[in-house]
């Protein structure tokens, strides 16, 4: 019978509207219910659910049991309601979709591997995805939530958890069940089929080889490698081919021997959430996961730790710390792969997470890695000794368990904090004895709380994926929270400061302070440090550095267990198959247009500065959000935006200190400069300081001055040029913006120029960009047009009367037919060729628009489970849309260690054909996929926003993309809902004819059609890249045509030029507001990318003067003609910004009212003071 376990409700946020109910099944699974509160109103109809018929009652104090009535068992075949009325209407608060996610975490992860075979519990996680007895379709899970408009994906290993893997997925409502029931068969049932683990082992190698290019990797990697050599601690948690095939015969046997092992009810913990009762995810989860063996059909391995035999039941919190003294007897030098200079202190303390209510490293993390005057930071800084800190317990499986906890300190050094790397160590543990010595101040503590219980009461939502996965780590099998604080563990309960000094190390005795330097420039190495000071940290240093290989077998010989081979069966109900038959989806209701006084309007504008505002009535929190774009209205010339970019860094150090006190306060801030010559400003939080912090970073901005932190802020600029495109993914994508935007400048020419920039110049060159410049911004969330009037009136004044400034011309050029691109990988040590194919689809539509986000969800599961599963071209293969300065396309991108760029080229062009002539053509079952398929994809753009930085994230999109589309979802959905397949055919066939392909490959090669295959030295290679790229450049400026500038020669016509299929080459012309922006993938719920792609320079240019032009459908697809593209460059031209504010400004206005709160608190952090 099923145990109703302690009530979590009374714990929640007060702003929390979910529903909860802990439950333990018979088996001894224990389930954490949430009854998803916002889907039950937004739906408000049952067939949305498409399951059993409920009733809720009105009680305001809204209980948690509904009255039900029963519906007939497999009630997911009955008939839905059409959801087809345009002419609902529904409050605010219940419009849109939400989605229902489960989470399920296993008690076993990477420190679980038997010594034989590292990397085990990783590859496990794999399999489990390869099919199951109900289900033995590899890719019928991938498959079905590909179709239902869902996501799945999993973890373990050292980056996330060490003692758990983690499953989740998330899928519409409608198809919640039948998704959860595929899911329960991982658990009960998985084929482990010999066939499929020899793919998935090429996986998980395909994995560990893009880990070998990651610094934070090889780091957490060489933690294991000076562990206790018999620890579990000391494994390889990624495996590779070599580390599982070390014993190859008894591999498909271990893999069985752990899942029998480990996977059974009273080591899991799942977390579901979805728009039901929790009476009804109740009896579903009683009825699904009764299949699951409530105990271990194997014992635990035992584990052998210092000569002593740790018996098979006992947890990982019994074995000990990982770490000997001996351990931290020398100082560990690492070689980083990118440049950088970083120390890392750690500190190896007992398990904290029985220390909830108090929780000691957050109060000595806060002091330590303090920010602003009199913080160690600070003193740093001083002496140019460091450019950042970061202090605490990291959030992986190595850092904080059950078993240990390990405490660091890590500071990014300029290139005189190397030299001067032990007097920056003696600076801390100075800080450290202030700590021992004194008594500790409780108002610290005080006003830690006060901030936690603010945060608390005030706390945002999260998708219900974020949501189940975040619970689902909180609720894991070795957590040590009580049951009824699962919600709230994370906040400050007690100051207790016998608890905080030991983990201030006052008893810790010195061999338990280990060092790492990660530097390209080491210092003092050679010499052999013997003073007292450094002996109480280190005892010795080692006259070598250790070395470190990170695909070495780090474990050693354990004893072995006899293997169980033979599949200890556990019935299927056949009468749950009916899960598979499936309903036919209902496309969904598509909402009224939203009310005028609903949406953004205009709360300031003046000649040069131009504010929207939205006040929000969705999560009724106090909270708001600042967004602002400085366009400058000079060119874009190297020495321009190398100033932008280095005064993003250096505005972020001078307002460092204020700005760490903000975000103590929960108010944030952000600064950057974007790729088209804009500087980004974001500040959000609690609404009633939001705009002093606005006041602050703006008056630094303008301000234009290097301040003491230019030398280190250059040199941390030099370092990121330097490690730009590191990982030939990146790099792919750079060099597609880099030929298809003419705005666009290498880093590498910002570097050169960086070198020879001094602060006279620097200055300079800020005023000169600052002189005439343009602003736009968006407040959104808690907010009025006072607020926004009183944003526009200060930001006037900090401006101080800038010239007027027109609109700046992006352009971005029509790719040819076919282009290739390849270029040799800029990091040696990475065993990688990227591959990304771009198919360009023409100027901005909503069709457009809707017909990529298409064939995205109809290509993109078949892309993956044929390239990525089936034939294992690359770990990394993926498909996504595009929307590139007005400009509408596609990627596929493939990353791959064993294959070659032609060869992975050739794939993909393949699979666009089969795509186009076979899979696109199906008949009967291909209908109703596709059917299903775009039921899904307007559901997911019909999904509600989750919290207020979704929502601005939107609107923010709308704005620097120059549309001002406030009801876009509404338009594409509608747009959706007209689609048929032939249609999509036909748009596919033709943007295929405009395919870019960029490749980074291992080989040296430069611009060409095929890659060399001659055998040359790689000095010649370099020379010939070189020249090749001369020679195209060349090309490519006898092949530009002089545009006619917006505004200034509207009347003047271009040249003729012939088509090609009536596609004329031209270059599409967009004003500065539609800088690729990365507005928000309704599609998926995830951000666009911004991506813009290679192609040649236009031939010929084109005006039409007409008004903006419509879709026209020819045949069976959407075609894009010359005439609509001078259209749409015209009517851009012509109403440029002001076409959106027009519209925006005739809705009427919002009341002025706001949430009222209660924030007024005096909080000054003071903190303990270090002396100069």
């Amino acid at each position: 019978m099923t145990t109703i376990l302690p009530d979590l409700n009374a714990s929640k946020s007060p702003s929390d509207p979910n529903l909860y109910r802990h439950i333990q099944l018979p088996n001894g699974l224990k389930v954490l219910l949430i009854q998803d509160t916002l889907a039950t109103r937004s739906n408000k109809a049952d067939f949305i659910f498409g399951n059993e018929s409920e009733d809720e009652e009105s009680d305001e104090e809204g209980e948690e049991g509904e009255k039900e009535e029963e519906g007939e068992e497999g009630g997911e075949d009955d008939e839905e309601e059409d959801g087809d009325n345009d002419d609902e209407e529904d409050e605010e608060d219940e419009t849109g979709e939400r989605k229902a996610s489960c989470s399920l975490t296993v008690g076993c992860g990477s420190l679980y591997d038997p010594p034989t075979h590292p990397g085990l519990a990783h590859l496990l996680e794999h399999m489990l995805f390869m099919g199951t007895e109900p289900f033995p379709s590899e890719n019928h899970y991938d498959k079905s939530l590909s179709k239902w408009g869902g996501y799945d994906n999993a973890y373990t290993g050292m980056r996330k958890e060490m003692e758990h893997t983690v499953y989740y997925f998330d899928v519409d409502q409608a198809h919640f069940f039948r998704s959860l029931n595929i899911f329960r068969h991982f658990f009960s049932t998985p084929l482990l089929s010999p066939s499929s683990l020899s793919r998935e082992i090429k996986a998980v190698q395909s994995e560990f080889d893009i880990c070998l290019s990651s610094d934070s990797s090889r780091l957490q990697q060489l933690l294991c490698h000076v562990s206790k050599p018999d620890h579990p601690f000391n494994t390889f948690s990624w495996g590779n081919e070599e580390s599982l095939n070390k014993k190859p015969e008894e591999l498909e046997g271990k893999l069985r021997e752990m899942f029998e092992m480990y996977y059974y009810a009273e080591n899991m913990r799942m977390t579901i959430i979805g728009g039901f009762s929790l009476d009804t995810l109740q009896r579903r989860v009683e009825k699904m996961f009764d299949i699951v063996p409530p105990l271990p059909r194997l014992l635990h391995q035992t584990f052998k730790i210092d000569n002593t035999t740790i018996p098979a039941t006992s947890t990982i919190s019994e074995l000990g710390y990982p770490f000997d003294p001996s351990t931290f007897q020398s100082l560990n030098y690492v070689i980083p792969l990118k440049s950088r200079h970083t120390l890392n202190l750690t500190y190896q303390l007992p398990p904290q997470t029985d220390k909830f209510k108090c929780k000691p490293t957050d109060y000595v993390c806060h002091l330590l890695g303090h920010e602003s005057e009199g913080s160690i930071l600070g003193w740093l800084k001083k002496f140019n000794l460091a450019q950042s800190i970061y202090a605490g317990v990291g959030g992986s499986g190595a850092e904080d368990s059950s078993g240990w906890c390990l405490f660091c300190v890590s500071v990014e050094l300029t290139v005189a904090g190397v030299e001067e790397w032990q007097r920056i160590v003696e600076v801390i543990e100075e800080y450290i004895d202030i700590l021992k010595n004194n008594t500790l101040p409780e108002y610290i503590w005080n006003e830690m709380i006060v901030m936690s219980d603010l945060r608390y009461k005030y706390q945002e939502a999260v998708s219900p994926l974020d949501t189940v996965e975040a619970l689902g780590e909180e609720f894991g099998p070795t957590l040590a929270y009580p049951v009824e604080r699962i919600l709230d563990g994370q906040r400050l309960f007690e100051y207790r400061e016998e608890e905080i000094r030991i983990c201030d190390m006052k008893e810790k005795k010195k061999e338990f302070y280990p060092a790492t330097i990660i530097s390209c420039t080491p210092s003092g190495l050679k010499v052999t440090y013997n003073d007292s000071f450094i002996d109480s940290i280190f005892l010795t240093l080692d006259s070598t550095p250790k070395e470190y290989n990170p695909g070495q077998s780090l474990m050693a010989n354990k004893k072995r267990y006899k293997v169980k081979i033979d599949n200890v069966g556990v019935e299927v109900d056949p009468s749950e198959e009916f899960e598979e038959e499936g309903v036919k989806q209902q496309f969904p209701s598509i909402p009224p247009p939203a009310n005028p006084s609903d949406l953004p309007k205009i709360g300031h504008k003046s000649s040069n500065i131009i504010l929207h505002y939205s006040q929000t009535k969705l999560f009724s929190l106090p909270l708001v959000e600042y967004r602002l774009k400085l366009t400058p209205t000079s060119t874009f010339s190297t020495p321009n935006l190398t100033t932008l970019d280095l005064l993003s860094l250096i505005v972020g150090d001078r307002i460092s200190e204020i700005g760490y006190d903000a975000s103590l306060a929960n108010v944030n801030y952000e600064v950057c400069n974007e790729m088209d010559g804009w500087v980004y400003l974001k500040v959000y939080g609690y609404d009633d300081k939001c705009l002093e912090m606005v006041e602050e970073l703006v008056k630094v901005v303008v301000d234009g001055k290097a301040g003491e932190g230019y030398d280190r802020q250059k040199e941390e600029l030099e370092r990121r040029y330097g490690n730009k495109n590191f990982s030939g993914s990146s790099y792919a994508t750079d060099l597609r913006l880099l030929n298809i935007l003419k705005h666009k400048v290498q880093e590498k020419d910002k570097l050169e120029y960086l070198k020879t920039l001094n602060v006279e110049t620097y200055e300079k060159n800020v005023k000169e960009i600052l002189s005439s410049v343009r602003i736009e911004g968006l407040i959104v969330g808690n907010c009025v047009k006072s607020d926004a009037t009183a944003c526009g009136k200060l930001l006037s004044k900090l401006l101080q009367n800038p010239q007027p400034s027109p609109l700046k011309i992006l352009r971005v050029y029509k790719l040819p037919p076919s282009k290739l691109i390849t270029r040799p990988k800029l990091n040696p040590a990475d065993l990688n060729t990227t591959v990304e194919s771009y198919v360009q689809f023409g100027p901005d539509s909503v069709h457009k628009r809707v017909m990529v986000d298409l064939i995205v969800q109809l290509a993109e599961e078949a892309f993956f489970d044929q390239l990525r599963t089936k034939e294992q071209f690359g770990y990394s293969v993926s498909m996504d849309s595009k929307w590139s300065c007005g400009v509408v396309g596609l990627t596929f991108k493939v990353t791959s260690a064993t294959k070659g760029g032609e060869e992975i080229r050739e794939r993909i062009k393949e699979f666009q054909r089969w795509f186009e002539d076979e899979f696109l053509e199906e008949k009967g079952e291909g209908e109703k996929n596709f059917e299903d398929n775009v039921c899904s994809l307007a559901k997911n753009k019909l999904e509600v926003y989750s919290n207020l930085s979704e929502l601005a994230g939107f609107l923010w999109g709308e704005i620097t993309s120059g549309r001002y589309e406030w009801e876009a979802v509404r338009k594409e959905v509608t747009c959706l809902r007209e689609v048929f397949r032939g249609g999509v055919k036909g748009a596919f066939s033709q943007i295929l004819e405009r395919t870019g392909f960029v490749a980074v490959k291992e080989e040296r090669c430069g611009l060409c059609v095929k890659a060399s295959e001659e055998k040359m030295e790689l000095g010649e290679k370099v020379k010939r890249a070189e020249a090749e790229l001369r020679e195209a450049k060349a090309e490519l400026s006898e092949a530009k045509m002089e545009v006619i500038a917006l505004r200034d020669e509207r009347d003047d016509d271009g040249g003729g030029g012939g088509e090609k299929e009536g596609i004329k080459d031209e270059v599409v012309v967009v004003p500065t507001a539609s800088a690729p922006t990365e507005p928000r993938d309704r599609s998926s719920g995830k951000t666009r990318k911004a991506a813009t792609e290679v192609e040649e320079q236009p031939r010929n240019v084109k005006k039409v003067k007409t008004a903006l032009p419509k879709g026209k459908k020819k045949g069976n697809g959407f075609i894009w003609t010359a005439d609509e593209d001078a259209a749409l460059v015209e009517a851009v031209d012509e109403y440029g910004l002001e076409f959106g504010r027009i519209k925006a400004e005739a809705g009427a206005r919002l009341g002025d009212h706001k949430v009222t709160h209660s924030t007024n608190i005096s909080v000054k952090f003071t903190l303990l003071r270090l002396r100069n």
